[in-house]
């Protein structure tokens, strides 16, 4: 087991404590105790599995208890969705949005922490009401929505004119 630092700037060294860290008694008394297999490895720098390049609709059922009634409705029925549905995917860019996911990066603090950590504190830290945040999800799927159709459109376009059926 590694005791890990739970500020960003951490390196694992052979002993299983934070080379970098200048914070050792913090660690010592609140750092994270996790497993090596919780870690990916890349030249001596740890990075957390949890995290991915855009929000991951596995992180959704864990956002469930972080609002009230009406954001519980909005995760349970998008949840139940089948995957890669209109709803996954306006939800999956509400929080890329919510997340900051664009600019987030391998050696960020939100990308050490991971995307879980990253999204509960997103939902929580959002200054509206579920209602604010239902509206948001229903334009971010109309969005969604609307682009699909549009490339939709462009490519049949595409073909008819490459088939020679074009004006």
């Amino acid at each position: 087991r590694l005791i890990l630092c739970v500020h960003p700037a951490y390196q694992l060294c052979t002993r299983g404590r934070s080379a970098r860290c200048k914070r050792d008694s913090q660690k010592r008394k609140g750092g994270k105790i996790i497993d090596e297999e919780d870690l990916k490895q890349t030249n001596g720098w740890g990075y957390n599995a949890d995290t991915e390049i855009m929000f991951p609709m596995r992180v959704a059922p864990k956002l469930r208890e972080a609002r009230g009634r009406a954001w519980r409705k909005l995760v349970d029925r998008v949840s139940s969705e089948s995957e890669a549905s209109l709803s996954h995917l306006g939800f999956t860019l509400l929080f890329v949005r919510l997340s900051g996911c664009l600019t987030c990066h391998a050696d960020s603090y939100r990308a050490m922490r991971g995307c879980t950590a990253c999204s509960i504190h997103a939902i929580r830290r959002f200054r509206g009401d579920d209602k604010d945040l239902i509206t948001l999800y229903e334009r971010a799927k109309d969005e969604v929505e609307e682009y699909l159709q549009a490339t939709e459109l462009s490519k049949s376009e595409q073909v008819a004119e490459i088939m020679g059926e074009g004006s």
